[in-house]
């Protein structure tokens, strides 16, 4: 063999070691049946469940009789027209997001606690 041809044959040996070394021996796999706390690592989670079971937000944290309910999200135009009647001031949390370009954007208001009344122009 010239020396064109070793080179082959040495790279695609590596290649083949360090495939079966990453598929094989790179440590324990993830087990998704198997939380790990991040507080202390390496532990398993003892409690899942959610921590605010009383009558709280689960996005804003304030009290509301709703806290319980699906979360509602409305996308809005960005635009300062739409603003006024768009009813952000009963979102728990308003999301801005760029639609195409940096310029044009979209608003997005969740509401758990608060229906509103008028949403604008959707």
């Amino acid at each position: 063999m010239n020396k064109g041809q070793k080179a082959l044959v040495i790279i695609l040996a590596l290649i083949i070691v360090g495939g079966v070394y990453f598929l094989f021996f790179r440590g324990p796999k993830y087990r998704p049946d198997r939380q790990i706390n991040i507080n202390e690592p390496g532990q398993p989670v003892e409690d899942a469940s959610p921590k605010n079971e009383g009558p709280v937000s689960p996005i804003s944290g304030l009290p509301c009789e709703n806290w319980n309910r699906r979360a509602l999200a409305v996308m809005q135009p960005g635009d300062v027209t739409a603003r006024p009647a768009a009813g952000f001031s009963e979102a728990d949390m308003v999301i801005e997001m760029p639609v195409i370009t940096a310029s044009i954007t979209r608003l997005m208001a969740i509401y758990i606690c608060n229906t509103p009344a008028e949403t604008g122009s959707m």
